[in-house]
């Protein structure tokens, strides 16, 4: 007689098992893909805003450092628009690098600030108000409509006197 040896049997994956593991598999790859523009978005806002911040840090120490008797107390870069490129650097005019511009406004009188006086206006001191956009300059209304600027408020000081 004849004895016969076990059925061997190949060790491999069920095609249950193989469905289910690719199904995993482009579930994650899905997500991930479909969070791409998102990230995308936040990395060109983040861009935006530090450019954003270079600039303000750029135009206050530009008034600070003004001589405040020659630009008649910052009175002369009321309604001065720079521009800007990607990276937040001045460029003389409106051109194709264009990517911000910024608008400034002075007031005639001084600030006062929130733990003195209120009536009392400090003259060394000027509230002055940055729009920053980055339409660009073909569009009329983009420092009227508040919805196409960021306002920025910054105080600037008279260093020198």
């Amino acid at each position: 007689m004849k004895h016969r040896s076990p059925v061997s049997s190949s060790s491999a994956f069920t095609l249950v098992e193989v469905t289910l593991a690719l199904g995993i598999i482009v579930f994650g790859l899905l997500t991930a893909v479909g969070l791409l523009p998102l990230g995308l978005d936040s990395l060109r806002a983040s861009g935006a805003d530090t450019a954003g911040a270079r600039i303000v840090e750029e135009i206050n120490s530009r008034l600070e450092g003004s001589d405040w008797d020659q630009t008649h107390n910052l009175a002369d870069f009321d309604g001065q628009i720079y521009y800007y490129d990607n990276q937040g650097n001045e460029i003389p005019s409106d051109t194709v690098e264009t990517v911000m511009t910024a608008q400034l406004s002075v007031p005639s009188n001084g600030a006062s600030l929130p733990s003195s006086d209120a009536t009392s206006l400090n003259q060394y001191l000027r509230a002055v108000q940055v729009k920053l956009t980055s339409l660009p300059a073909g569009i009329p209304d983009r420092f009227t409509n508040q919805a196409k600027y960021k306002l920025v408020t910054l105080l600037a000081a008279r260093i020198s006197r």
